[in-house]
């Protein structure tokens, strides 16, 4: 097993934004994995430590790729340039990835991007996929991760 490698990368106004780099023994590609942003509050995202961000990046090392994981540091954000802080980070952070990373394909980037977006609803379940069960909450977890299997299996060749 390889190591994970801490990367700190330069942000918005020049803050850190904590990285961690997993690799797999002949990589096909890189996998990027952003927390979300929920607006409420200036809360942002969590860390990818949260199970459903943990799994798919088991998912994505499974399918033979690398993954770049962002951990965004909400005590940062400013409410009044909420948008700019989160676009500014997301854009550090895939340059990152791309930047001079033989396994990052722009190509194959853009043509993902290009043919839309797949979107899975889970009624009831809030950001972290918790229902008021917790055996629900696992079940609706292991849904997920089979529909991004399903879609890393599309996407990634001879996975």
């Amino acid at each position: 097993m390889i190591e994970p490698q801490e990367l700190e990368v330069t942000g918005y106004r020049g803050l850190v934004v904590p990285c961690v780099r997993y690799d797999v023994d002949g990589a096909s590609g890189i996998a990027l994995i952003l927390p979300a942003a929920a607006r409420s509050g200036n809360r942002l995202g969590e860390t990818p430590a949260r199970p459903d961000l943990h799994f798919t990046r088991a998912l994505l090392q499974h399918a033979g790729l690398a993954v770049l994981e962002a951990w965004w540091d909400a005590g940062s954000a400013p409410r009044e340039d909420l948008d700019a802080w989160i676009a500014t980070n997301a854009d550090a952070v895939v340059d990152a990835a791309t930047n001079g990373d033989e396994l990052f394909d722009v190509a194959f980037a853009e043509t993902l991007q290009a043919s839309g977006v797949e979107v899975v609803v889970l009624e009831g379940a809030d950001h972290g996929l918790a229902v008021d069960d917790p055996i629900e909450s696992a079940q609706l977890l292991t849904h997920v991760l089979r529909r991004m299997r399903a879609f890393v299996e599309r996407v990634v060749p001879d996975v």
